[in-house]
Parts: structure tokens; C-alpha cells; sequence
């Protein structure tokens, strides 16, 4: 019997570990288009809810890609290297729709100069959905141009000469990390409170995303602030907007850390000359020690990070001794009555 029981449980603990990223599911979605694909004489006769249905499937449940451990990036790749071909096409299709999920799938192939120019093609395109998902990757993997923040920048000089512009530049430069655009955006947000009709005042959000990289803002900030509350008729949401702003510029941004910061923080450190800040160094890994810090030595965290299979294992490990507890919990109930 007890055997029995045990088989039943390795096998729950197989299917629990063998697809616990979903990728079999994925698969299935890339399979079904690849071959309506194939079926396609024309590429914009493939059908577009097909395709929104492996993007939800594709980004469902996951971060952000540049918020994503590397490995598991590869294997979500491999799973969509199918429809590398396919989505090129996609990147050149007439239909706005059809190059929205061109972005999508482009995001996640294996990137290389090819895929990178064609994100870089879709950041520009004249459908603001298209054009947004486009650059959040371009900015979130760090594969953007000094060109591409220029024109974001531009952009900028444009809203506040009363010229066309894009929308997605105002929204986005501090979630991507423009730093170029502090000087503009400080002048979009003072002249908000010089000329009522001008609306600037969201530029307050940029600074948060852009933290301590927006420090020549904070006296701005801190003056309208001061002059705000003195006024007496600020809203307070207004004065909160502000508040917030002042104390991401002093403390830092709330701009999510990607794996890309973590990899160039690791770089700085290692260019770091050992001889410096050697007392400091030597505190934090003393107080780590007294802590019990359960971090690994850097070598056996790399080694950790390359293996990310391990958490289906330990996940379907716990799911296995909380199953083995309640059946023996059960058994026992049955073998005293």
C-alpha cells in the first residue's frame, strides 16, 4: 500500500515539475501558427486573433522580458525561434495589428543584428502601441541608440515649442531611462505653473522613474513645492504628486532594476580597484557573516543562476511532503477506527 502511494506521488511530482513554466501549452499556440502560417499564401491573411491568442499565452503570467533570469529568456526563446521567419513578415505587414504582434514574438526570439534593427524600425512606427511595446524592450534588454534618445528628446523640445509630438515620449522617457531629457522636462514642468493652459504637470511622474538621475531638478521641484503650499489653494494630490517627486530625485527612482543592472553592477564592482573602499568591504561582509546572510560566494550564485531548473524541483519537492503528510494523516485516521 505504501508503495503504492509512493508511486502515485512520484508520478503527481513528474507532472507537477515537467511543464511548471507552461511551456508545453506555449508550444502548442506556436505549432497552431506556424502552420496556419505555412497555410498562408499572403501574410496578411493570417488571422490576427490567432495571434493575440499566443501573445496572451506568450505573455501570460511572466515579467516583463528584461525583468526575466537569462535562462529562462532562452528557453522561451527556443520555444518561439519557429516563428522567427514569420514574424519579420509580420514587421512589414500593412496591418497595424499584425506588427503589434510582430513586436511581441520579435521580443523574445534569440536576438541578434536582425531582430534588434527590426525593434528598432517598429519604435518609429506611426501605431503608438506598436511603437510603445517596441521601446520598452529596446530600453528594458539596453539595446537603444544614442539616435533613438535623441529623437525622444526632440520630442520633448516639440511638446514644449507647441509642435507635434509624440505621446509615448512624454510617458516614457523616465521608464526608460532618457537621462538626456531632464533639462526639457524641467522646463515642460515650469512652464505648467507659468501658463495654466499648458499641461506639463504629468512630467512630475518622469522625475519618480528617473530618481537620482534627475538631481539637477531638485531645487525646481523643491521651489514649486514650497510655493505650492504657500499658495493655499494647491489640491492635495497636487502637493503629493510633488512630495514624491522630491523624495525620488533624493532616494531613488522607482524604476524597476533589470537583470541587465544587475550584470553592469556586478561589472562596476569588478572594475572597482581592490585596494579602495577595502574597510567598507570588509564591514559588509562582516555584518553579513554575524547575519547569517544566506547569499552564496559570487562563483556559486552564477553557477545558481545558470541553473533555474532547480525551483520546479524544489516547488513540486514541497507539493510532494504536503501530499505524503496528508495521506499518512488519513491512513492512520483509517487505521484506528
Amino acid at each position: 500500500m505504501k508503495h503504492f502511494v509512493l508511486l502515485i506521488l512520484m508520478g503527481v511530482s513528474t507532472s507537477l515539475s515537467a511543464d511548471i513554466l507552461g511551456l508545453d501549452k506555449l508550444n502548442g499556440k506556436v505549432e497552431e501558427v506556424n502552420q496556419l502560417w505555412k497555410q498562408t499564401d499572403d501574410i496578411q491573411n493570417l488571422e490576427v486573433s490567432k495571434l493575440s491568442e499566443l501573445r496572451i499565452e506568450l505573455y501570460g503570467n511572466r515579467p516583463n522580458i528584461w525583468n526575466m533570469h537569462p535562462a529562462q529568456l532562452a528557453n522561451l526563446s527556443e520555444s518561439v525561434e519557429p516563428l522567427r521567419e514569420m514574424a519579420f513578415q509580420l514587421a512589414e505587414s500593412e496591418n497595424k495589428h499584425q506588427r503589434y504582434h510582430a513586436a511581441s514574438l520579435l521580443a523574445y526570439l534569440e536576438p541578434n543584428d536582425a531582430t534588434k534593427t527590426a525593434l528598432l524600425d517598429l519604435a518609429r512606427d506611426r501605431n503608438s502601441p506598436t511603437a510603445g511595446i517596441s521601446m520598452d524592450v529596446i530600453f528594458g534588454m539596453g539595446w537603444d541608440t544614442q539616435e533613438l534618445r535623441n529623437e525622444m528628446v526632440q520630442h520633448l523640445e516639440n511638446k514644449l515649442a507647441g509642435k507635434p509630438y509624440r505621446g509615448i515620449a512624454y510617458t516614457g522617457v523616465g521608464k526608460w531611462g532618457v537621462k538626456e531629457a531632464v533639462p526639457v522636462l524641467i522646463k515642460l514642468l515650469e512652464k505648467s505653473y507659468e501658463d495654466p493652459n499648458f499641461k506639463g504637470k504629468s512630467s512630475l511622474r518622469q522625475f519618480r522613474y528617473l530618481g537620482k538621475d534627475a538631481a539637477e531638478a531638485l531645487p525646481v521641484l523643491e521651489r514649486i513645492l514650497e510655493q505650492r503650499k504657500r499658495d493655499g489653494d494647491a489640491d492635495f494630490r497636487e502637493l503629493e504628486a510633488l512630495e514624491y517627486a522630491v523624495a525620488a530625485v533624493k532616494e531613488g527612482g522607482i524604476r524597476q532594476e533589470s537583470w541587465r543592472d544587475i550584470q553592469q553592477e556586478n561589472v562596476d564592482q569588478k572594475r572597482t580597484p581592490k585596494h579602495q573602499n577595502g574597510e567598507e568591504r570588509s564591514r559588509i561582509a562582516d555584518a553579513k557573516k554575524n547575519e547569517g546572510d544566506p547569499r552564496l560566494p559570487e562563483q556559486e550564485v552564477s553557477e545558481a543562476e545558470q541553473s533555474p531548473s532547480r525551483l520546479p524541483w524544489i516547488i513540486a519537492g514541497v507539493l510532494l511532503v504536503g501530499i505524503l503528510a496528508l495521506l499518512l494523516k488519513a491512513f492512520k485516521g483509517k487505521s484506528t477506527s
